[in-house]
């Protein structure tokens, strides 16, 4: 019987395999790495998972798209940034009267990197003072202070040449490179909606 099946299946150029007749668009988030930290297993789960769910989708005729949607905005990017201007004040990003063109390679590696945010993150528990500084880079760098923005885009730069690399070893694929920054224009009419309905509150300084 199991030979009989076998033979069956493989006759048919789709093994069998019914074809949806409502085909559907579907959008799959099976990534979520944060650019300022390598993947651990649970990102490789996720996209092992994202990545078979999006292919059997595609398999029985719908339109699936994945999307990686990186951790590129926040807390963590303000602790890198404090953490490079404590170590390199003299860096052209934290000039402010500097207008020389900021470079095109980053300040740092991927490995340094890697070294640079659990540093911060460490301190940032330790040190009160420290803490605040990066919330205050974290601001600056969300109002679009150039040279906070020029080192976000090396950050983004070193960090998503890295992920694709291991992401191909894993035979992923993304069609959407979408980051949590890319919200970002649509931040102002939220909140305008939050404070006129009563949502929102202030913590921590932040709304």
């Amino acid at each position: 019987f199991l030979a009989a099946y076998l033979r069956k299946m493989a006759e048919d150029e789709h093994l069998s395999v019914a074809v949806t007749d409502t085909p559907k668009t579907i959008l799959i988030d099976y990534g979520g790495p944060n650019v300022a930290k390598p993947l651990h297993v649970g990102h490789l789960r996720s996209a092992i998972i994202g990545e078979s769910i999006k292919r059997l989708g595609r398999y029985v005729g719908h339109k699936v798209i994945g999307d990686v949607h990186l951790g590129d905005w926040g807390l963590q990017m303000g602790l890198i940034i404090t953490e490079l201007k404590h170590r390199s004040p003299e860096l052209v990003y934290f000039q402010e009267g500097d207008k020389s063109p900021y470079p095109q390679e980053a300040p740092f590696t991927i490995g340094e990197l890697e070294e640079i945010y659990p540093a911060a993150s460490a301190r940032s528990k330790e040190d009160e003072a420290y803490q605040k500084e990066a919330m205050e880079a974290t601001r600056e760098l969300q109002q679009g202070r150039p040279g906070y923005y020029a080192l976000w885009n090396h950050i983004l730069q070193v960090s998503v040449a890295d992920l694709k690399k291991n992401y191909e070893r894993l035979n992923v694929t993304f069609d959407l490179w979408k980051k949590e920054s890319d919200a970002q224009p649509y931040i102002p009419e939220l909140v305008a909606y939050l404070k006129e309905k009563g949502y929102a509150r202030l913590d921590q300084g932040a709304l």
